[in-house]
């Protein structure tokens, strides 16, 4: 079962599920969007967004992230081609800009709470929530 632009996420920190419900972010729009148009984030609530081809294995500007409009703090963590964790930080409300000068090919957004989770090393895994039962199913 391959994963798709909008798919819900259960997230790992090693072996510790840290968030069930995390939407996949592949498209340009479900990037853009991210979490611009929420009011608020639940503990077990984030979104995992792909770098897009042409920005995969990059750093800097290219793949930072802005928390301008956003109505909460959030913790954001930079993964790179391993699902590795190569950068993460406690992303404030209102501020311009937070990237890395690692290559990431993926960026992690949740809960403030789960910033202790996302430490520089530690490998994120993530499963497909399965609709209607929760259960999940491992990828690859």
């Amino acid at each position: 079962m391959g994963i798709g632009d909008q798919s819900r996420l259960a997230i790992f920190s090693g072996e510790r599920r840290i968030a069930d419900q995390v939407i996949y972010c592949a498209s340009r729009h479900s990037r853009r969007k991210g979490l611009l148009d929420r009011s608020q984030l639940a503990v077990n609530e984030g979104i995992l967004m792909e770098m897009p081809d042409y920005r995969k294995g990059k750093a800097g500007v290219v793949n930072s992230i802005h928390m301008l409009g956003m109505r909460f703090s959030i913790a954001a963590a930079w993964l790179n081609l391993d699902s590795q964790i190569v950068y993460s930080v406690h992303a404030k409300k209102w501020r311009p800009y937070y990237g890395t000068s690692r290559p990431s090919w993926h960026i992690l957004e949740l809960h403030p709470s789960r910033l202790s989770f996302l430490p520089i090393g530690a490998r994120i895994r993530w499963e497909i929530v399965l609709p209607n039962d929760g259960r999940t199913t491992a990828l690859g």
